[in-house]
């Protein structure tokens, strides 16, 4: 890339690539790269697509038709899925709100009317990939069963000189007898592939007309898009019709604008940067090193001196890595041979057993009157917040209209005058009865507000008990004003009126049709710059180079080294980690780390010495003796790349997390079922069970939780405790009157096949296996209330076709029958056809049933059971548990079968959470805790909530899972961390989430997810009470 203008605050890049005129689009994206490392990279939904060499697209914003009109009321953007979201230019299909969708039909279809004949070259139907944004299961999904990787149905493409009227046979009898343009789309089962391409100007052999074999272009006005199926909704992004009429083949130049790194270019994107880092690229052949300086048992220190010290110890960490050309056989007199270079922290954290820091902010949290009003009101200038324009706050000229207003913002230089008169022209007045809902909670409205009269309430989200009040808005002033020109980090509020209410406001729409698009993208420009230059001064970064050593506070450091730093044969010292110590008067002393201190192990804990110079007045003679100064423990964690095809750049969502009301997640599925809170009854069928997560998806879960770790064998499972009982001679002696001898076994003892084989039970719950024959019979009686309504009726082969070829030959847990799978519309129709059911009813199920059998609409908390440091040390030292061997096998089986699933991950363990963050960047990574004020009892600082908060920020994870308990006790706490750490999650899980008072007081704070035991009562008393209020 060639830098074509530099300055203090941007640098402009123009990049010349040459593209060969294939056939497909060209989808990329921007990095930034320090020499081979990659920094990091654009995280915008959808990337950045160039595919103007195609031609001219006729059909964009032209009149178009649809069988049928999908309405959802589902968030941020609730209302009819028109027909003309196939062809107004967005090709985002990430966004279920950015596509067309028709209702649940026969073959329903989509239609465009070109204006007139066109010689068509080739068409571009963008797919609707919105499995990031999979609403609670809606009517149209009806009753299918419904997985990623079902068979879709056929897609129809006909082209007309003339309107298309009559049904899909009769269409397809026209295109054999050439009177129309009618082929099949081969449907790619890459979930990565956004887009099907149909050339009509190559020699591909033709579905029914054999027109496409012919290198000339069809003529045609209209184009329809229809689906071949008994029952179906049909969704895509867009619909792109070519004609090369202004085209040169053989040369062609464009150029495009892509506006600035990281910021989406269409009205409805992010005005923030989207971007991430962090992340172990496979290609790099490089390892990461992570080093730890802070125990995290309050009772052992880091660090312990053997001198005496004056004022505070200060610690520098430096890399010297032996330059290239130099190997340990160089002559000793090259002592140049090492290039060193100082490693800054990547931040603290408390190690403190009574998190006073915590408590201390929460004080004074507690002290404010009101929370700010600014994080919701989603404005520009932060002294807005602090000094509104209202006729009391002393400022002059106070702004009594939106027109006003407007006359004073940032923006309007850049816009002539005479469009600031229309705009202002433009401003309409709404008015509102009392509770009236201006902008509901979750909802994303393209417009802004001003109060002319009335009082406007901010609440939080709606819960059976009410709202909570958060602020309130007088006369006088506005807010959405940066929904004007995009999205950006708002906190969640609904927005209503106490009494009647007059408001005066402004859509994006008006802008965009006033300023036209030009004009509305250097507005919106300035906007992303005016951003980007408040959150530089608001979050400078300090200089952590240089660290003071307190007792209290861990440091982490992290560097990426090669791969062959650590075999065997490089133990010759390639680098080395230099710590050096010293005080405000003197230097201290010095720690060295070597290659060979490293072991095998991937974790562990170095005890450093610390060497320093003699405490003498005489230099000469310090200079040449040295003492024992003290002893300081590294903790350590090597960190290897994850090795997978699907392991790339290329779609990234981790970060991605829209404002939403609070979700509902099933704790193991349905519940636990041996242990359960007093007074409230069991699952209905066993934890981590895939009946119990089926269910749980049913009865209105948007999430479920499963405990994930592996057999002997390698194999992930869904169990929870680390060890079970085990009856060696007979899985049937207990259920037959007769008693096994019972062996207490480790999960990781024992393979996959003779955990199916043995009879096993779960330790310490007291409780006889259930009968599975029993249950299996139950579920086939109860299939249709499993899945919900009635079975489709027989059509054939389709009905009787596997989703996967190979599923024939697939066998279940214990090799001898094949695994039912879901049929090519998503239903397993006869439950009775095949001979087992363990894959539903199995006590140890597979990670990938689970992939593959749960509905596709239910999202999984997959959390990864791991032996802690403090009560399981021994179990985690043994070779199984090596830990970049343990999460490779797990991210495997994901990677392999999870497709577009909503998935994020979860663990008590830092380290797991540290890897699982830096080997992959798909799927969100959520750090759990005990969530307790103190440590005193456990001396795990883990399990505090100030370490939770401040290790989460510091390795930047998407959020918390903490018990509730700590949060129920203290309501207000649920305020304060999400203020305190505002771009972190929040979920809790815990005991008292069985209860419908703690369940709904914790929604009422705006959590963002509570897991719970007792999900499918809670969900049901919930809408019942929901819908009797309304």
């Amino acid at each position: 890339m060639e830098l074509v203008k530099d300055s203090e605050t941007e640098s402009m890049y123009l990049a010349r690539i040459q593209l060969t005129n294939e056939s497909r689009p060209v989808e990329y994206k921007y990095i930034l790269k320090d020499e081979d490392a990659i920094v990091c990279w654009e995280t915008i939904p959808g990337n950045r697509i160039f595919n103007e060499f195609s031609g001219l697209n006729v059909a964009k914003n032209k009149a178009s038709s649809q069988s049928s009109i999908h309405t959802t009321s589902d968030g941020p953007h609730p209302g009819d899925r028109m027909s003309s979201l196939g062809n107004n230019g967005s090709r985002n299909g990430f966004f279920e709100w950015n596509c067309c969708r028709t209702t649940r039909e026969t073959s329903p279809w989509w239609q465009v009317d070109l204006e007139k004949i066109y010689p068509i070259s080739s068409l571009c139907l963008w797919k609707a990939l919105t499995h990031h944004e999979m609403p609670r299961e809606p009517a149209s999904f009806g009753h299918r069963w419904k997985t990623w990787n079902t068979r879709q149905p056929r897609i129809w493409i006909f082209i007309s000189t003339k309107p298309l009227v009559g049904s899909l046979e009769s269409l397809k009898q026209s295109a054999i007898d050439s009177k129309i343009y009618g082929r099949r789309l081969e449907y790619d089962a890459s979930i990565d592939d956004r887009v099907h391409v149909l050339k009509f100007c190559d020699a591909q052999k033709p579905e029914i007309s054999d027109r496409s074999s012919l290198k000339v272009d069809i003529p045609g006005q209209f184009v329809r898009v229809q689906i071949e199926s008994e029952s179906s909704a049909l969704q895509f992004a867009e619909l792109e019709v070519y004609t090369r009429e202004s085209i040169d083949e053989k040369e062609a130049l464009f150029e495009q604008d892509d506006g600035i790194f990281a910021i989406e270019c269409s009205p409805e994107g992010s005005l923030l940067p989207r971007m991430d880092h962090g992340w172990l690229d496979p290609q790099s052949n490089k390892v990461e090193l992570r080093l730890r300086i802070g125990s995290l048992d309050y009772l052992s220190p880091a660090i312990n001196w053997n001198i005496e010290n004056q004022g505070d110890v200060r610690l520098s960490l430096t890399l010297l890595q032996r330059r290239s050309g130099i190997t340990s056989m160089t002559s000793a007199h090259e002592k140049v041979a090492w290039e060193e270079s100082l490693l800054r922290a990547q931040g603290n954290y408390s190690v403190h057993a009574e998190s006073p820091g915590l408590l201390g902010n929460y004080k004074s949290f507690l002290s404010k009157k009101d929370a700010p009003l600014y994080a919701f009101l989603n404005h520009l200038d932060l002294s807005v917040y602090n000094q509104p324009l209202t006729p009391g706050n002393g400022t002059s000229g106070c702004v009594e209209s939106l027109s006003q207003w407007m006359s004073r913002c940032s923006w309007k230089d850049l816009i002539r005058p005479e469009q600031l008169q229309r705009l202002c022209a433009a401003i309409k007045v709404s008015n509102y009865e009392p509770n009236d809902v201006i902008l509901p909670y979750g909802e994303r409205i393209p417009t802004m507000w001003f109060v002319r009269t009335g009082v406007v309430d901010l609440y939080g989200p709606e819960t059976t008990d009410g709202s909570n009040l958060l602020r309130s808005l007088n006369p006088m002033e506005c807010f959405n004003e940066l929904a004007l020109f995009g999205t950006s980090d708002r906190k969640c509020a609904s927005f209503k009126a106490r009494g009647f209410v007059s408001c005066e406001h402004l859509s994006q729409r008006t802008i965009i049709d006033i300023l036209g698009l030009e004009g509305f993208s250097k507005c919106r420009s300035f906007l992303v710059r005016e951003l980007s230059s408040q959150k530089k001064h608001l979050h400078l970064e300090q200089d952590s180079s240089d660290l003071v050593l307190k007792d209290h506070l861990g440091y982490i450091f992290k560097v990426q080294l090669p791969a062959s730093s650590f075999s065997s044969s490089e133990t010759d010292s390639s680098f080395r980690l230099r710590l050096d110590f010293h005080d405000e008067k003197r230097y201290v002393g010095s720690s060295y780390i070597f290659p060979s201190q490293f072991t095998s192990k991937t974790e562990g804990t170095l005890r450093l010495s610390i060497i320093g110079m003699d405490d003498t007045d005489n230099l000469v003679e310090s200079a040449h003796h040295t003492q024992f100064a003290g002893e300081i423990s590294v903790d350590y964690i090597i960190i290897k790349p994850f090795v997978h095809a699907d392991n790339n750049i290329k779609n990234v969502w981790r970060r991605y997390w829209r404002e939403r009301p609070p979700l509902n997640i099933g704790h193991r599925g349905m519940g636990r079922s041996f242990a359960q809170v007093d007074g409230f009854r069991h699952a209905l069928f066993r934890e981590n069970s895939l009946a119990s997560f089926i269910l749980a998806g049913r009865s209105g879960a948007d999430f479920v939780e499963v405990d994930v770790q592996l057999t002997k064998d390698q194999i992930p499972i869904l169990y929870h405790d680390f060890t079970l009982k085990v009856g060696l001679e007979d899985q049937h002696a207990w259920s037959k009157g007769t008693r096994s001898e019972e062996c207490e076994l480790g999960i990781h003892e024992l393979t996959l096949r003779q955990l199916t084989r043995c009879a096993t039970q779960p330790m310490n719950h007291g409780e006889r296996p259930r009968n599975t024959g029993m249950l299996r019979k139950r579920i086939q009686k109860h299939w249709k209330t499993i899945i919900g309504g009635k079975y489709l009726k027989s059509n054939g082969h389709e009905n009787g076709t596997l989703i996967n070829p190979d599923a024939s030959n697939s066998k279940g847990p214990e090799g001898n029958h094949p695994a039912p799978r879901p049929s090519s519309d998503g239903i397993l129709h006869d439950l009775s056809a095949y001979e087992s059911l363990e894959h539903l009813v199995d006590f140890f199920p597979l990670l990938e049933d689970l992939l593959h059998y749960v509905p596709a609409h239910v999202g999984l908390n997959i959390e990864i059971k791991y032996p802690d440091s403090f009560y399981r040390k021994q179990l985690r030292e043994l070779q199984f548990f090596e830990l970049n061997r343990y999460i490779d096998a797990i991210l495997t089986s994901v990677f392999h079968h999870a497709g577009p699933r909503r998935i994020f991950f979860s663990s008590f363990d830092p380290h797991v959470c540290m890897m699982l963050h830096s080997k992959q960047i798909k799927y969100a990574v959520f750090l759990l805790s005990c969530g307790s004020l103190e440590c005193i009892k456990s001396r795990n600082v883990c399990q505090t909530l100030q370490f939770a908060l401040e290790f989460a920020q510091l390795e930047q994870l998407q959020g918390v899972v903490t018990d509730s308990k700590t949060f129920l006790q203290n309501p207000e706490m649920m305020d304060y961390v999400k203020e305190a750490a505002p771009k972190l999650l929040w979920m809790t899980y815990g005991d008292q989430n069985t209860s419908f008072d703690a369940f709904q007081c914790q929604k009422k704070h705006a959590l963002d997810a509570i897991i719970s035991d007792n999900i499918g009562d809670l969900i049901r008393k919930e809408r019942k009470l929901l819908n009797h209020r309304k």
